[in-house]
């Protein structure tokens, strides 16, 4: 590398020199006639210098003096199996991830609690996972930015009950799970049953129950209602469960987000760019080629296409531009912004966050921005 750099040099020596006067086999500066073979001293003394610089940065390297830079490590991602997330497989398949210049490590987990516990222990770079848990890792454990915005969940996402429950009020002094304390949830559940039932938290007793263990706990009677997610909540309708409230009735609650910890995203902002730019492709290829892309996202989930197809029906998956517009300051329900500020009361409200958390602080929206605006968006 330093050899063309050397020539690049040279390069640039011979064309200031034309700039000077010099033109190919025509005079000096006042136009007389010289000898193009007999170059000035100048010049000489300048090409033996390069020769001779780039000569001994050769044997540097040859030496081990100098050093090639080390390959950077794979940026490391944790996330749970959830429909929504899925389209990641697109990326690495169609090979977006290795076309935009990085090396992901996809780290899936079986249990979405799994998947938070090594962002927070460390043992990760970023992970996929809901709005509210990045903004609750940022005030109490580790800096993060959220840089991408996967979905809202609407459908897909539910609590659900035995038959015999109506609705939600119907849970009054009932056992009612939910996936981890102070998580995305727990969040979902409380705002559920307040917002829709006007229950508060010591109208019920809470159960944590992994989103994946919901069925069983349900048929082993140790909740009467629980929240979980596809593909588990279509096999808990099929064993008779019925959906007490979903997700859609508390618009935005599950926003689900890609976050990194913030000493990688100073560290490696252009590897997060690739990332960001490998989804939007990844997102439109699922737009465009959808066939294809659920059999990809399908094999890679071990779920048939049906499956996954029917459960992306109850997800409202963001577009590039429908980023851009959820990253900036609109007073809209699903505006990150607006969202954010909503779970921080809650939490705050609850005593669970310590400090109001600067949203602003939160969402970076760089990546998305230019991106948006390389491919004509605003500018």
């Amino acid at each position: 590398m330093q050899g063309v750099r050397s020539s690049i040099l040279l390069s640039s020596t011979f064309f200031s020199a034309r700039r000077a006067g010099f033109t190919k086999g025509t005079g000096m500066k006042d136009g007389s006639h010289y000898n193009i073979f007999k170059r000035p001293r100048r010049f000489v003394s300048a090409f033996r210098f390069l020769s001779a610089c780039a000569f001994w940065v050769m044997i540097a390297l040859v030496c081990g003096c100098v050093k090639a830079p080390a390959p950077r490590p794979p940026l490391r991602i944790a996330f749970d199996v959830w429909p929504g997330f899925a389209y990641v497989y697109i990326a690495q398949e169609k090979g977006f991830f290795k076309q935009n210049g990085v090396v992901v490590d996809l780290v899936l987990k079986k249990s979405y609690s799994e998947a938070q516990k090594l962002y927070t222990d460390g043992a990760v770079d970023a992970f996929f996972g809901v709005y509210s848990d990045a903004i609750y890792h940022d005030s109490e454990s580790v800096p993060t930015k959220v840089v991408w915005a996967f979905n809202y969940s609407k459908s897909s996402d539910a609590i659900i009950g035995k038959a015999e429950y109506a609705s939600l009020k119907d849970l009054k002094g009932k056992r009612v799970g939910f996936e981890g304390v102070n998580s995305f949830s727990q969040f979902f559940v409380l705002r559920a049953l307040k917002d829709i039932a006007g229950l508060s938290e010591s109208d019920v007793y809470f159960e944590n129950v992994p989103g994946i263990s919901v069925i069983a706990a349900l048929d082993g009677n140790s909740v009467d209602a629980a929240h979980t997610w596809e593909p588990f909540l279509e096999a808990a309708l099929q064993k008779g469960y019925k959906i007490l409230a979903k997700a859609g009735d508390v618009p935005g609650t599950i926003t689900d987000v890609f976050a990194c910890a913030e000493r990688v995203v100073q560290q490696r902002p252009d590897d997060i760019q690739a990332v960001v730019c490998s989804l939007s492709q990844a997102r439109d290829f699922l737009r465009f080629n959808k066939t294809e892309a659920l059999a990809i996202m399908a094999r890679a989930e071990s779920i048939d296409s049906q499956t996954i197809g029917e459960a992306l029906a109850g997800i409202e998956l963001l577009t590039l531009e429908e980023n851009y517009n959820a990253m900036t300051r609109q007073d809209s329900p699903v505006s990150l912004f607006r969202l954010g500020k909503d779970i921080s009361s809650f939490y705050l409200e609850r005593g669970q966050l310590s400090v109001v958390p600067d949203i602003s602080e939160i969402v970076d929206s760089r990546f998305v921005r230019t991106l948006y605006t390389r491919k004509g968006g605003a500018k």
